[in-house]
């Protein structure tokens, strides 16, 4: 008697983690991490090859006949149309999965994984943000994440850019001093402001990832009250708010558990605890929330319960 192995794969951008429960309640009987597997960034035959040696990997596990038993579900940031799930499953087929398989954003499993099911809500500001939700009639509904250039409040990219701007207005003597400048020279290693230039305007994409990466810089200065770092933060936090206004509405609700995910609000305690503030006030019957479990075991419970066993 094989089981139904609940199969959960989080595809994120260094790296993908891979997990297999033995139902909703059953052991963890293997959890470990591969390369990456967004396509964006290495292609489709690039998945093709981390699916396959994820599949072989798991064949040595489970037994190829534990792998049909089973039920597969991915996450990922490359899976954001119909046509990017299209290409997933196709390749997932190719590298040997014949189980029952589907695939989501990376946003949803996380959003499963922060609280235990799907229900409630999740905001992520990491590199870029979003918010999304499950509103009373079961369906999801989101706001933001719509990229650097169109919105993305409390991203470390929004941080990022804002913090450079502030740095340069306070070079040309267009506001007041700022630590900002002195940091984020240091920071980037630059020899003078006019290198911050070459940076943000190179040729071909944007460097979102680049410039989100002094976040943290900038939340430094915010601890210790620098007057430019608290404006940027401040506001911010109430373009996040206005994010968390919005969905709330979409979901026909006022209360409800909001999951926290991405780097910022999971490793700045004193981000967290603004955000914290200022929805209290603004929406008290919202509860922020760390996650109760990481996106990978939400793409567990998203298998458990299509194999039955949740």
């Amino acid at each position: 008697m094989y089981k139904n192995y609940a199969i959960g794969i989080d595809g994120g951008a260094t790296k993908t983690r891979v997990a297999v429960k033995e139902g909703m309640d059953g052991e963890v009987i293997f959890d470990e991490s591969f390369p990456s597997s967004n396509y964006n960034n290495i292609g489709v035959q690039g998945i093709g090859q981390v699916f396959r040696s994820i599949y072989e990997t798991l064949a040595q596990r489970l037994g190829a006949k534990g792998l049909e038993e089973a039920v597969l579900v991915m996450g990922s940031a490359g899976i954001d149309r119909p046509q990017d799930a299209s290409v997933y499953l196709t390749e997932l087929m190719k590298s040997g999965f014949r189980c029952p398989t589907e695939v989501y954003n990376d946003a949803y499993i996380a959003l499963i994984g922060g609280n235990g099911g799907k229900h409630d809500a999740l905001l992520i500001a990491g590199t870029g943000s979003i918010c999304l939700g499950i509103s009373r009639k079961g369906t999801e509904v989101r706001t933001g994440g719509w990229g650097a250039l169109m919105g993305d409040e409390g991203s470390g990219y929004r941080i990022g850019i804002r913090s450079i701007s502030a740095a340069m207005r306070a070079y040309d003597g267009i506001d007041g001093n700022t630590a900002l400048l002195k940091e984020l020279l240091d920071f980037y290693k630059l020899d003078s402001p006019e290198a911050f230039v070459d940076l943000v305007y190179p040729s071909g994409v944007i460097p979102v990832r680049e410039i989100a990466s002094c976040a943290p810089v900038v939340l430094t200065q915010y601890e210790e009250g620098d007057s430019a770092a608290v404006e940027i933060i401040k506001e911010e936090v109430n373009g996040m708010c206005k994010m968390i206004l919005a969905l709330g509405k979409k979901m026909d609700t006022e209360e409800f558990r909001l999951s926290t995910g991405g780097s910022l609000l999971l490793k700045s305690e004193s981000y967290f605890a603004l955000l914290k503030k200022k929805l209290a006030e603004a929406m008290p019957l919202v509860s922020l929330c760390k996650p109760l479990y990481e996106p990978v075991q939400g793409a567990c419970i998203l298998a458990a319960q299509r194999a039955g066993t949740g």
